[in-house]
C-alpha cells in the first residue's frame, strides 16, 4: 500500500443548522461569574459602615435596678392607695347599677324593664355571651 497523502483525504463538513436556543456548555458558569462580579462591585462601592456599638454591655433603662429610698417607697404606696380607692369606687358603682337593674320592675314582652326610668342602652347586656350590648 502506498502512503496516504493528507492532501487527498476529503474533509467532513457538518452542514446541519445550529439549534435555536442552544447555549454553550459553559453558559451557567459565565452567568454565575457575572452575578458574583456584580455582588463584589456592590459591596466595594457601598462603602463600609462603622460597626454599631453593642448595647448588650449596658442595661436598658427599663430594667435598670434603682436604689430604693424612702421617697420612692412612699410614692409607690400613694399610687397603690389611689388605685385601690378608684377600684373600690368602681366596684361600688357596679354594685349599685346591678341593684338598680335587679330591683326595678319586671321585664315585659319587649325585654325592657318596666318602671319610670328606662335603663341606659350601655347598661343592658344581651343574654347571649354577655359581651355584646343590647341596643334595641
Amino acid at each position: 500500500m502506498s502512503e496516504i497523502d493528507p492532501k487527498t483525504i476529503p474533509e467532513v463538513k457538518d452542514k446541519t443548522p445550529p439549534i435555536l436556543g442552544l447555549l454553550p456548555k459553559n453558559a451557567q458558569a459565565q452567568v454565575l461569574a457575572a452575578i458574583a462580579l456584580v455582588m463584589v462591585l456592590v459591596i466595594v462601592f457601598s462603602g463600609r459602615n462603622a460597626p454599631k456599638e453593642s448595647t448588650a454591655k449596658t442595661a436598658s433603662p427599663g430594667t435598670a435596678i434603682m436604689d430604693p429610698n424612702q421617697a420612692r417607697i412612699q410614692e409607690y404606696r400613694t399610687r397603690l392607695e389611689e388605685q385601690t380607692r378608684q377600684l373600690a369606687a368602681e366596684e361600688a358603682q357596679l354594685a349599685q347599677t346591678k341593684d338598680v337593674l335587679g330591683v326595678r320592675g319586671t321585664t315585659g314582652s319587649t325585654g325592657r324593664l318596666s318602671g319610670s326610668v328606662a335603663p341606659s342602652p350601655a347598661l343592658c347586656v344581651s343574654r347571649g355571651t354577655g359581651t355584646e350590648l343590647d341596643r334595641a
